[in-house]
């Protein structure tokens, strides 16, 4: 019997950052959560990152990003206003996916 991937099912992520002035723009930054090795041996990677959203003015951009080898790639993200907060309404993002050649099975996701 094959074992299932050491895949994390629930990531949180934080970025701390440190904006100076009301309006002042967000710097992007990529933050890596975390990275293993697949049944395979490649390597899987997860990380979060944050941007401006439009106009500094609009807020920010935070994402989660799933780099999957022989699955793929997906980022899942939500804006958020400057001074206030994700919406209450946006619980987990998750993905359920086979490998190309089907040996492998991945579930990735985060929750707030």
């Amino acid at each position: 019997m094959r074992r299932g991937s050491t895949f994390p099912t629930v990531l949180v992520a934080v970025l701390v950052l440190s904006v100076p002035a009301a309006h002042a723009c967000v710097s992007p930054r990529t933050v890596p959560i975390d990275r293993g090795p697949t049944l395979s041996g490649e390597e899987w990677e997860v990380s979060s990152s944050i941007r401006k959203n439009g106009t500094c003015r609009a807020g920010w951009l935070f994402a989660v990003n799933f780099n999957l080898p022989q699955i793929g790639y997906w980022t899942s993200a939500t804006g958020t206003p400057v001074g206030g907060h994700i919406s209450r309404y946006f619980k987990i993002s998750a993905n359920d996916a086979a490998s190309f050649d089907g040996t492998e099975r991945v579930f990735s996701g985060y929750a707030r």
